[in-house]
């Protein structure tokens, strides 16, 4: 049904779009990215708070966690066409 309501749009047949179903697949996918972005700010944060105070052990698995991170999260709100975002595209983690 999504794709068929977004063939609508993209055809101009504004009269023939489900009104109601449109703002619920907007809805769910505003859901979805805010709920995956929630996931992906703490997973960040213990690796960055590993690498930084558990120098003795700084496993390889923490810094590619944080790159793998660092580049999913900028790439998942660039693609979302209502986020304004603007990166800083800082590649390098201190102490490495």
């Amino acid at each position: 049904m999504a794709q068929e309501q977004a063939a609508l749009l993209g055809a101009g047949k504004l009269e023939s779009v489900d009104k109601g179903n449109v703002a619920g697949e907007l809805e769910s996918v505003a859901r979805e990215l805010k709920y995956e972005l929630g996931a992906q700010f703490p997973r960040l944060q213990q690796s960055l708070f590993q690498w930084e105070h558990l120098d003795g052990v700084r496993l390889t698995a923490w810094y590619l966690r944080v790159h793998d991170e660092r580049s999913a999260i900028p790439l998942r709100i660039e693609n979302a066409p209502n986020f304004e975002y603007s990166s800083t595209k800082s590649t390098s983690m201190r102490g490495r």
